[in-house]
């Protein structure tokens, strides 16, 4: 197993400001590349969760011969809806200082939100950035899995019952370990799926 930072992101070198997604797709490339020279394997399997699992989708798309199995965990269906639920998100903390941040246009503008820099080029890509099936497809074994209630399960059901996606699908109702708890950078883990998840990948599972 291989887990990673992105790009200007965790324990990753660079600046939030300077990311891209076409570079944290370019990060997920060069990830697949490590782990497949490690294992010495010819295949792999991505799990992603939010927009990692959005970006996995699209590499798995260009390199679906080298993907042996997919799963989105909760993934971000509309770029543009994820931008507004992380504003939100932000304007409703508790402290001034927590809120979003206007960033100066020199520096990129956008915004300072939630510790991360969100500059206009990358809202921009986020504007555009749809999770869908292309013409090629998803990858033959694709998992989607949802823990973030009814209406996410509808849209997220849908989208995996498209014939291009032809993906199977699981509800495992729980809260999102990304929503910090009552202390501050610390959250509930989603034990119960993360054990569905294993099982997907270990023997197929899906239901």
């Amino acid at each position: 197993m291989l887990r990673f930072d992105y790009f200007g992101t965790g324990d990753s070198g660079g600046d939030g400001s300077d990311a891209s997604l076409r570079g944290w797709e370019s990060d997920i490339d060069t990830a697949i590349d490590e782990l497949k020279d490690i294992a010495g394997v010819g295949r792999v399997a991505l799990v992603g969760l939010r927009l990692g699992a959005t970006l996995a989708a699209r590499v798995a798309e260009r390199r679906n011969r080298e993907v042996s199995a997919l799963v989105l965990w909760d993934p971000i269906v509309s770029g543009q809806a994820y931008v507004e639920e992380l504003l939100e998100a932000a304007r409703m903390r508790e402290h001034a200082a927590e809120r979003p941040i206007q960033r100066e246009l020199q520096s990129g503008g956008g915004y300072e939100l939630l510790g991360f820099s969100l500059p206009d080029a990358m809202l921009r890509e986020l504007a555009q950035l749809r999770l869908a099936p292309s013409d090629v497809g998803w990858v033959c074994k694709t998992h989607c899995v949802v823990s973030q209630g009814p209406e996410a399960e509808a849209q997220l059901r849908s989208l995996a019952e498209h014939p291009k996606a032809a993906a199977t699908f699981a509800a495992i109702p729980g809260r999102p370990p990304w929503i910090e708890a009552d202390q501050i950078m610390t959250g509930e883990v989603p034990v119960a799926l993360l054990h569905h998840v294993a099982k997907v990948l270990v023997d197929g599972t899906h239901r």
